[in-house]
């Protein structure tokens, strides 16, 4: 009976989140496996093999605060998400323990700072005494074109993962609830280098990403102020953040964005409870506001942040800038550094909200 196969799968999507679950249920269950991952990274620990390895810890989905930068006003942490952690911790104690800090890529492209969030995960491990080392597992095409060896020290396919099933399958032949159960592992990781052929190359909007680089090279021309970071790859996202130039600006927090088709540039501001408290922040805000400056009401009870907003020229991200849409570029840069400018001012006061 031949139940598995990419051209006609059983589930309808494979989901990173699927092969997380894939490689941390193989890694605990299996020596062979285990022993594959090690020998991948062992360049790390010298001469060291899986046999002088007491114990291994695998994690998912791992929440960790990161040392992100140190400021006049003190040390800057952010907090981010590792897909697999595995710590190895040695039978001799005097040899520090290793810790894998694994990313699982399908076909999405990494967030900002995603990729450069595991090179700083390495770092502070070893400043800890622990030897880190960070992988990307992904297609073998993904990995080709957006696999940076800046930011990871170890890359694995899937299709290096699937000669590793095919040997399983070969050693329980016979044995059927085995045999199916490899097949169905394997079955997950073609139809997931399936979806990166079928969708992965054409992920990147050409469209976006042309008006994305002129874009991007003006504000950074006009406004080194505004500490814009140039964008590598996007799909359809027509939308432009800014935060490192806030004081107290953080990712999801307190930060700018600029709806290009809409024309309106937003200050988002998150504070807890933000529904019930709004008499309050309206209260607090509005004798702040400058000309033009508006302040809407949230449109949703769950709504994480208020948002203080200016109209902007309308920017059409599905073309290149032309010359002669360069002044409603400026003009652009001139609100987002308004924004920039009152939220400098108003820290006080809109920290002392997001308490």
């Amino acid at each position: 009976m031949d139940l598995f196969n990419k051209t006609d799968p059983i589930l309808e999507a494979v989901a990173e989140r699927d092969i997380d679950i894939l490689i941390v249920e193989e890694f605990c269950v299996s020596e062979i496996f285990q022993r594959f991952l090690f020998d991948k990274v062992s360049s790390v620990v010298g001469a060291l093999s899986l046999e002088d390895v007491e114990k291994v810890k695998p994690k998912h989905s791992v929440s960790s605060t990161l040392r992100k930068a140190d400021g006049p006003d003190g040390v800057f942490y952010e907090n981010r998400e590792t897909d697999i952690e595995i710590r190895f911790i040695f039978r001799d104690t005097a040899v520090p323990e290793m810790v894998l800090f694994i990313e699982d890529k399908v076909d999405s492209p990494f967030t900002k700072e995603q990729a450069e969030s595991y090179l700083a995960r390495v770092k502070q491990a070893r400043v800890e005494g622990k030897t880190a080392a960070s992988m990307l597992v992904a297609p073998q095409a993904y990995i080709n074109t957006r696999g940076n060896p800046e930011y990871f020290d170890f890359f694995l396919s899937f299709e290096e993962i699937e000669p590793y099933f095919d040997s399983r399958i070969g050693q329980v032949q016979g044995m059927q609830e085995l045999e199916s159960r490899y097949q169905f592992k394997k079955m997950l990781l073609e139809q997931a280098i399936e979806k990166w052929r079928r969708k992965g190359e054409t992920k990147v909007n050409e469209d976006v990403m042309s008006f994305r680089r002129d874009y991007d090279k003006r504000v950074i021309e006009k406004a080194p102020q505004l500490k814009h970071d140039p964008v590598v790859t996007i799909g359809d996202d027509i939308w432009v953040e800014f935060y490192k130039c806030l004081d107290g600006g953080r990712k999801n927090v307190r930060w700018i964005i600029h709806k290009t088709k809409e024309g309106k540039v937003d200050l988002h501001v998150k504070v807890p409870e933000l529904y019930s408290r709004w008499h309050e922040i309206k209260l607090k805000i509005e004798p702040l506001l400058e000309p033009g400056m508006q302040l809407p009401p949230p449109g949703k009870k769950d709504q994480p942040s208020f948002k203080v907003s200016l109209d902007a020229p309308v920017l059409n991200p599905l073309m290149p800038i032309t010359e002669e849409k360069l002044p409603d570029v400026d003009r652009v840069i001139e609100v987002l550094d308004r924004l920039r400018l009152w939220n400098n001012r108003n820290r006080k006061t809109l920290e002392a909200l997001q308490v």
